[in-house]
This record gives structure tokens, C-alpha cells and sequence, in this order.
């Protein structure tokens, strides 16, 4: 178990590294943010396989679900916090000279 806990941790820190070197070499926006997304979105499913195998020694349908309704929140969560900040951002930006 703590290897796959490990593994789940070490997992998320690939896309911080590509999207690193990405700035370094000056890519096409849509790129970048296409991989951003996809960091986000592995964030939240390594958050989540971490936290169903630190519970996975007492195994039940109610760890599945927990486990499906914290990747969903994450998810979610993050996706609207990402709007958000982005709408005040381009309104501070609109109303700035």
C-alpha cells in the first residue's frame, strides 16, 4: 500500500515539469493550456487515488463512493475556482488603464 501511495504522489509533479519547460520555450498558448488542464485534471485523480488508498484497508462500496464523489468535487471545484479567477481577472483588466 505505501508504494502505491508513493507512487500517486510522485505521479503529479510530471506535468509540473513539462509545463515548466514549456514556458521556457516560449509554446502556443492553446498548448500550454491544453496541458495545464490536463495537470489540473491529474492533480485531482492523484488526490483522490491517494486518499482511497490511505482508506483501502477497511474496503467497502462506501470508500468507492467517497472516493468517486471527492475526484467529482476536486474537479468540479477546481474547474469553477479556474472561471472565477479568470472572470475577475479579465474584469480587473477591463476596468484598468
Amino acid at each position: 500500500m505505501a508504494l502505491l501511495a508513493f507512487s500517486f504522489l510522485i505521479s503529479a509533479t510530471d506535468p509540473v515539469a513539462v509545463l515548466s519547460i514549456m514556458k521556457e520555450m516560449n509554446v502556443e498558448d492553446r498548448l500550454y493550456n491544453i496541458i495545464l488542464g490536463e495537470s489540473i485534471f491529474n492533480d485531482a485523480v492523484c488526490i483522490v487515488l491517494y486518499s482511497t488508498v490511505q482508506r483501502l484497508s477497511n474496503f467497502s462500496e462506501l470508500v468507492v463512493l467517497e472516493a468517486l464523489g471527492l475526484f467529482f468535487g476536486i474537479l468540479i471545484g477546481s474547474v469553477f475556482l479556474g472561471i472565477l479567477i479568470g472572470i475577475l481577472v479579465s474584469l480587473l483588466l477591463k476596468n484598468t488603464k
